[in-house]
């Protein structure tokens, strides 16, 4: 009768429990391996022996300027030129209130050439359509009032942006319009240019942001030669002062 007890004592010991199975080379299996559910991804430990959740940070993207801003960035590059311009008096007392109101602003020290070219460069006509629309309005404008008086000025604009005012204006001459180049810089600063010193300094604002974000490249662009400083990234801005 004991020895039949003994048996039984150990027949009980040799049926384990599910939980107490152990793979000697796999190691226990996890809870969702034995209902056959995926296993969850490793949690990472630093060198202090703390958990440490996988990393999901991505590399910042690098800024990305409105394409109105990047236009008018790009006009603005290179060297400037001596340029005279015959402009009516009451457009060219605008353009100089505009510079005052910004500099009264603060955070900015932009000089009279500084606000003009900003703003042709960021109203400039993208055709000879659009170039002759905007002349033949202004013309419309001055059927309706006396004469105007006009005086010429010598400014510094960018090559670029001259270049590309002295194409619209062989169309502007073709028409038979007067004055050519000046007819087209009176007629956009007239019917474009900032209605007050708050947008002219928005526009400086655009322009430095547009002229930054042409020079950074992205966090995981790899190590190499530092951005803008080669090949067709480089620019030569204007001062503004």
């Amino acid at each position: 009768m004991g020895g039949l007890r003994v048996m039984e004592a150990r027949r009980k010991r040799l049926v384990l429990d599910e939980a107490e199975l152990e793979d000697p080379i796999a190691g226990t299996p996890a809870r969702g391996e034995r209902d056959g559910e995926p296993p969850e991804p490793p949690i990472a430990k630093s060198s202090t022996g703390r958990t440490r959740e996988p990393s999901t940070q991505r590399a910042a993207p690098a800024p990305h300027a409105p394409a109105e801003s990047r236009a008018a960035a790009e006009l603005l590059a290179g060297k400037s030129e001596q340029v005279a311009v015959r402009l009516d008096d009451d457009l060219w007392a605008r353009v100089v209130e505009l510079a005052e109101g910004v500099n009264a602003r603060g955070g900015h020290r932009a000089s009279t050439t500084a606000v003009l070219a900003t703003a042709l460069a960021f109203a400039c006509p993208e055709g000879e359509v659009e170039a002759l629309d905007l002349v033949a309005r202004r013309e419309l404008e001055l059927t309706d009032r006396r004469q105007v008086g006009r005086s010429e000025h010598n400014v510094r604009l960018p090559a670029q942006l001259r270049r590309r005012l002295d194409e619209l204006a062989k169309a502007v001459r073709a028409a038979g319009f007067p004055g050519g180049r000046s007819a087209l810089v009176n007629a956009i600063l007239a019917l474009r240019a900032p209605a007050d010193a708050q947008a002219a300094a928005e526009q400086l604002d655009r322009l430095r942001r547009a002229r930054a974000a042409a020079f950074v490249q992205p966090e995981d662009a790899g190590a190499g030669e530092p951005p803008g400083l080669g090949g067709r990234d480089r620019h030569v801005w204007p001062r503004t002062t």
